[in-house]
């Protein structure tokens, strides 16, 4: 199995030896991202999700972090 990642990416500046670190360091962003394998698995397709429940996870998190800032604030939100 592999893990690939599959970027949209139309860099103004040519790839060459001496700047391919620049491109992946400050190129390949999230939201160039196009599609995820992960052992074999597609995890992201066509810049969707479609190995998870995308809102599951966002509005578990929305409470975890409510969780959180109110623990640190002293406060409940």
């Amino acid at each position: 199995a592999a893990d690939i990642t599959i970027f949209d990416y139309k860099p103004f500046t040519p790839f060459s030896d001496e700047n391919i670190d620049g491109h992946m360091l400050f190129g390949f962003e999230g939201k160039n991202c196009r599609t995820t394998i992960v052992n074999g698995k597609v995890l992201y397709k066509d810049r969707e999700f479609v190995a998870f429940d995308e809102d599951k996870i966002n509005a578990w998190t929305m409470g975890e972090a409510k969780k959180l800032w109110g623990e640190l604030n002293g406060c409940q939100y």
